[in-house]
């Protein structure tokens, strides 16, 4: 591939983690422990980290106590995007925790249609851009919804060159 401008050491977020190797996910939703809603919302999050893996980092989803986002990384919940968004992140460097934010129709349609692909698609592509990748390549960068669903070797490899794992 010529075109590597959404990748993480030349893209121009390029972030870096106070708790580095470890990032952390905070948690910001209120759903109860034990409904379907809290299990269907973290297991989408676990599928979704357990996809990028192969880069080494130990990504932890942890539920937001008070402060919101007691180490630094990113806070995530779902919230209302303006339309045709679907989900996205905001970078800020530390101590400042940035955001990844899935917006609530994505999360209604995923959740009453039962289709916990389209939103571990979603946020595996939303943790990509938490890792540095803008838009790009021909993996989960290029397209969450209509696929690729999984980060691709390209992908792995550019992501494991910026974090040196």
């Amino acid at each position: 591939m010529s075109d590597t401008s959404w990748y993480p050491e030349n893209y121009y977020i390029q972030p870096t983690y106070a708790s580095w190797p470890v990032i952390y996910y905070w948690d910001a939703m209120t759903f109860k422990q034990g409904t379907r809603r809290r299990d269907y919302w973290n297991h989408a999050w676990a599928r979704a980290l357990q996809r990028w893996e192969p880069v080494g980092l130990d990504l932890r989803f942890r539920w937001a106590a008070e402060p919101p986002c007691p180490v630094h990384g990113l806070e995530v919940s779902i919230v209302d995007v303006p339309p045709g968004i679907g989900a996205w992140t905001q970078y800020n460097p530390p101590p400042t925790c940035g955001f990844i934010e899935v917006d609530i129709t994505t999360w209604q349609s995923a959740y009453k249609g039962r289709n916990i692909a389209l939103l571990t698609n979603v946020i595996t592509h939303e943790v990509g851009h938490s890792l540095g990748f803008g838009h790009g390549g021909t993996g989960v960068m290029e397209n969450p919804v209509e696929g690729p669903w999984w980060p691709n070797s390209e992908e792995i490899e550019a992501a494991k060159a910026y974090w040196g794992t």
